[in-house]
């Protein structure tokens, strides 16, 4: 199963230091693994942070390649207890793209938020773009965990100077290099591969971070696991949408969002149905809904509806092509009707990802009667709006 990039590890007894007091600092890792007395106190704390994920094979690999950056969040410089201070979070990320001078990372198996783009069925034709993609953060909280990823996003957007306004003299060739000037010349986005989890999509989107592709990705180490990956677009990305509107944000969002309805009755059949409504019910800047400019059902389907507005029990069988036209306007925002949460969820769960009736009753805790008039009632209220909109005589 593909895993969380978060690992929270609480077992620190030390007293934790205000977070605004905390300062994130890139590891000189070749400097680390050339003071073997320095590096052994470092490795014993790391790895507490990290609870035994990074070992000294992976900060070989690190030093083998300036791609790889290990980032670590500080308190204060007087408490620290000589060279191993407490660190209270840890980020490792690897700087992907096409790098004048930088070797690429060969047979390493990470994944490149990068390659999301050309696993899209669309030619997007992209530019060359540098980006960072976040493997793993490690925090003894997650509040920890959130503020090493702001002001490491902050540092790659080119802000961090105003975060280190005084130079710290004791860091002067220190394994701690304090964040001022970014030290690549471009750096167009942070990305991240995660699970479909509504707890973390709701904690990356308010980071700012937002979906570009959310499915099976087959140059993912994961690929037959479903990844959500997201994308958070810094301001070197700016001239790069000037030149080509297509690959501004909410045309990206609305491709990712469109992609994913799409892919719902497939491999994404068995994505929470809950993760599911917030990708779909997601609303970026500037992108428009389409307008409804005809009837989404035939003659046949009329029919149908016309029969369960006169209360005749019609089965879910008989409904389903209709609910799924239904679930394709609902959710692709044309079809402005109220509905419960309940309503939405079994119009989705039925309509876009064509769960089996038993599947449903099991996942809502619902008996089939239930859910057939549930389902009933959405229809019968999508009819009266397309014939308010759109009247016609229906027999």
């Amino acid at each position: 199963m593909a895993v969380s990039i978060f690992v929270i590890n609480s077992n620190s007894q030390e007293e934790l230091p205000p977070l605004e007091d905390c300062r994130l600092y890139r590891v000189n890792i070749t400097e680390l693994l050339s003071k073997p007395d320095v590096y052994e106190s470092f490795f014993n704390v790391l790895s507490d942070v990290s609870d035994g994920e990074i070992n000294r094979e992976m900060l070989k690999i690190m030093a083998a390649n300036r791609r790889h950056e290990l980032y670590v969040l500080l308190g204060p410089v007087v408490n620290w207890d000589g060279d191993t201070p407490i660190i209270y979070s840890g980020i490792q990320v690897c700087v992907e793209g096409n790098i004048a001078d930088v070797p690429d990372l060969g047979g390493e198996k990470f994944s490149d938020c990068f390659f999301v783009f050309r696993d899209m069925p669309e030619n997007l034709d992209f530019p060359e773009l540098v980006g960072v993609n976040i493997l793993k953060v490690y925090a003894v909280e997650q509040d920890y965990a959130n503020t090493a990823v702001q002001l490491m996003t902050r540092y790659y957007n080119g802000d961090a100077a105003e975060d280190a306004l005084q130079l710290i003299p004791e860091l002067e060739g220190h394994i701690f290099i304090q964040l001022q000037t970014r030290t690549w010349p471009l750096v167009h986005y942070v990305g991240v591969f995660d699970k479909p989890n509504l707890a973390l999509f709701d904690h990356w989107t308010s980071n700012g971070f937002s979906p570009i592709i959310i499915g099976k990705i087959k140059y993912l180490k994961y690929k037959k696991e479903v990844v959500c990956a997201m994308i958070k677009w810094l301001n070197d990305y700016e001239p790069i949408v000037a030149a080509n509107i297509f690959w501004s944000h909410p045309q990206l969002f609305s491709l990712a969002r469109n992609n994913f309805k799409k892919w719902l009755s497939g491999d994404l059949n068995s994505v929470d149905h809950s993760f599911a409504a917030r990708i779909l019910e997601m609303e970026f800047y500037s992108c428009r809904s389409p307008i409804l400019k005809e009837r989404p059902w035939n003659e046949v389907e009329d029919r149908i509806i016309v029969a369960i507005n006169r209360g005749a029990p019609v089965s879910l069988e008989v409904m389903d092509p209709v609910i799924r036209k239904v679930a394709d306007i609902y959710f692709n925002a044309v079809l402005p009707i109220m509905l419960s949460e309940v309503d939405r969820s079994l119009l989705l769960l039925r309509g876009l990802q064509f769960r089996p009736t038993d599947e449903i009753m099991r996942i809502m805790n619902l008996s089939e009667e239930d859910i057939r008039q549930s389902l009933g009632k959405t229809l019968a209220t999508a009819f009266d709006y397309v014939y308010g909109l759109l009247p016609e005589v229906v027999d």
